[in-house]
């Protein structure tokens, strides 16, 4: 299988799988329809290995990795439907961290002028 094949084969079932890996099973609880909902992402790479003189590749390799976080749940009611967003603990940790920073950056610059 050549580079571009593999490539071709990898994305094609990404694509097909990505729809189940961010939708849930929706499950009824409390007069409610929930579904799951998640954040993905993925990538993938090959590197070519060497051509022969007939145009025949060797040695070529590749891989994927996809990985997926909780983002929400979509409730759905007889009044309506709402997303409700979960909280991403290391996504708040990150942004409370850039603001201590950035509080600090302009505290010491503020003592200097």
């Amino acid at each position: 299988m050549s580079t571009s094949d593999t490539l071709r084969s990898l994305s094609e079932r990404l694509q097909a799988e990505t729809p189940r890996a961010v939708f849930g099973e929706p499950f009824a609880a409390h007069g409610r329809t929930l579904i799951p909902v998640s954040r993905v992402g993925y990538g993938f790479g090959a590197t070519r290995g060497k051509v022969t003189a007939v145009g025949e590749e060797s040695g070529g390799s590749g891989g994927a990795g996809l990985g997926a976080r909780p983002a929400g749940i979509i409730e759905i009611t007889d009044r309506g439907t709402r997303f409700i967003a979960t909280v991403d603990p290391v996504r708040m940790a990150a942004v409370l961290l850039a603001g201590f920073v950035a509080l600090f950056l302009l505290a010491g610059r503020h003592r200097r002028g």
